[in-house]
């Protein structure tokens, strides 16, 4: 592996990567007290916490249509600019993803809110994008530079497994204004004219439903996960248990399966997979009395599939039968 002399230099000498670090981290805090920022910060602090857009005015500001956006942001990202350049080398901070064509900066966090910027490239639509990602969240967007061919997405109806999706495409470029409000609704770019830059205002619901992706334009449901961090987070645990063979966190996944436990449907589903494949037996059980509870949300999937491993697994199904030994 090929390291560059500059980044091998750093790496040896501690004095100068502590040094960096507080060069970076003061700039950081100037840029966080510029004029008009902190305005922004508290605003998005009250937006965060379930305020609506408009009594949050520097924010509304910040998202107005003709250029408000970049004349309010341009200064930071100017300053935030200098400082990569004049040290290449640092880590700003800020937390950031990538992929083939997107990317995407947090500038601010406050509660349920996140303020950042996006940049899609041409790349971004090679081949061209076959699936939407509908998330219950609230999204502004203004457009800062740049020209893209989008498509604005808005579920018709659902059912269990596909849904109807409308489309209306449209064409953007700076100073436009974009926004995608709450689980029914998305927004894709189709094909990119020029790198389009926007600046992005997300808060996700307070009791968010789950996260669903539909292919387009057939609308089949391709993926759907929990809204929920804490309950993501939960199921990623219940995951690595079950991986792990830990039959020992059985009682508690089942639990976490039951009607009562407050966890959504989807959770509540992948707790019971990963009990069934820890504890068949104990598993089962469960399904069945799911399946029996017509209330339950997860009754006719539960019921499908106790069926199916009954004819699989016939020694299941009899253990259904057998008569309780008190």
């Amino acid at each position: 592996m090929t390291v560059d002399p500059r980044i091998e230099a750093l790496r040896e000498d501690a004095d100068a990567q502590r040094v960096l670090q507080q060069a970076i981290a003061q700039a950081l805090a100037e840029c966080g007290t510029a004029p008009g920022f902190d305005a922004v910060r508290q605003a998005l602090a009250r937006y965060g916490a379930g305020a609506p857009l408009d009594e949050c005015p520097a924010l509304e500001a910040l998202l107005r249509e003709g250029g408000a956006g970049r004349a309010a942001i341009g200064a930071l990202i100017a300053r935030l600019l200098r400082l990569q350049r004049e040290h290449p080398l640092a880590q700003l901070g800020f937390r950031h993803r990538s992929q083939a064509g997107f990317h995407e900066l947090q500038l601010a966090t406050r509660g349920r809110a996140v303020l950042g910027l996006a940049l899609f490239t041409q790349g971004a639509c090679e081949p061209g994008p076959d699936a939407a990602t509908f998330v219950d969240a609230e999204r502004h967007e203004v457009v800062l530079a740049g020209r893209a061919e989008i498509a604005e997405l808005l579920i018709d109806s659902e059912s269990v497994g596909a849904a109807r999706i409308a489309q209306h495409r449209r064409r953007i470029g700076p100073g436009d204004r974009l926004r995608s409000d709450g689980p029914r609704s998305a927004l894709v770019v189709r094909r990119v004219t020029a790198p389009l830059l926007v600046l992005r205002l997300d808060r996700r619901a307070a009791a968010p439903g789950p996260t669903r992706r539909y292919a387009l334009p057939s609308g089949e449901l391709l993926q759907r996960a929990s809204g929920s961090r804490e309950e993501s987070r939960m199921a990623l645990m219940a995951m690595v248990l079950g991986r792990m063979g830990r039959r020992d966190s059985v009682p508690t996944l089942l639990r976490l399966a039951e009607a009562d436990s407050g966890m959504s449907p989807a959770s509540r589903w992948d707790m019971l997979r990963e009990c069934l494949a820890l504890d068949p037996a104990a598993g089962f059980a469960t399904l069945g009395r799911i399946a029996n509870d017509g209330r339950d949300p997860l009754a006719e999937a539960a019921g499908a599939l106790r069926g199916q491993l009954a004819d699989r697994y016939p020694r299941l199904g009899e253990q259904e039968r057998e008569p309780c030994p008190a």
